[in-house]
């Protein structure tokens, strides 16, 4: 679990719990499940789960050769440093415009 505490941007002065959860498949780790409360609304987390879209972070990360592989000891801080930006950027679930910025 974790928070954040956004000093710009469009959730300014916003304090933000969530929680990663990783699983384990074939012996490596999956990608993790990014929460955030439900009530959080926010263009990529879902509304009714409160689970974060990681596809712009994917689309980001092959743009920016930031690992996707959760095995790699740099993807936490790749992920913790997105969710941070998730709040000073808008980003979208749709490929064509991953990132719109405020």
């Amino acid at each position: 679990d974790g928070v954040l505490f956004v000093r710009s941007g469009p959730y300014a002065t916003g304090i933000f719990r969530f929680s990663i959860q990783f699983s384990i498949a074939s012996e490596h780790l999956a990608l993790p499940t990014v929460f955030f409360p439900p009530i959080l609304l926010h263009p990529i987390v879902e509304p009714a789960s409160g689970r974060l879209n990681l596809l712009p972070y994917l689309a980001l990360a092959q743009e920016s050769h930031m690992p996707t592989d959760p095995d790699d000891p740099a993807f936490l801080c790749s992920l913790l440093r997105f969710l941070a930006d998730c709040f000073l950027f808008l980003y979208t679930s749709d490929a064509a415009d991953d990132l719109l910025c405020v």
